[in-house]
């Protein structure tokens, strides 16, 4: 299985959302942050998976974990995921 990383910016978008979701609810943000992670390994084994976004950079591929898109690409050392955004939010932008 191709090695799985996060960029700075997915690290920050779980962690946002982790908290963000215990704010309501601390057991909810926990299962949250193991399903995406779950998820994210999931696209480490099969990287071809997913939506491609070549609109947002080449090799990017988008799959979501419930209302939430995980943006990733193969690299060199392996499977990056780039960002995890909130499925309502703007990627364009980011």
């Amino acid at each position: 299985m191709p090695k799985l990383f996060y960029s700075p910016a997915a690290k920050e978008d779980i962690r946002d959302a982790a908290l963000y979701i215990a704010r309501d609810n601390i057991p909810a943000s926990q299962r949250w942050v193991l399903g995406v992670k779950n998820k994210c390994r999931l696209l480490a084994k099969y990287p071809e998976m997913g939506e491609r976004r070549n609109d947002l950079g080449d090799g990017i591929r988008l799959s979501s974990y419930q209302n939430y898109g995980i943006y990733f690409q193969r690299t060199e050392r392996g499977v990056e995921v780039v960002r995890v955004i909130r499925g309502d939010r703007n990627t364009q932008s980011l």
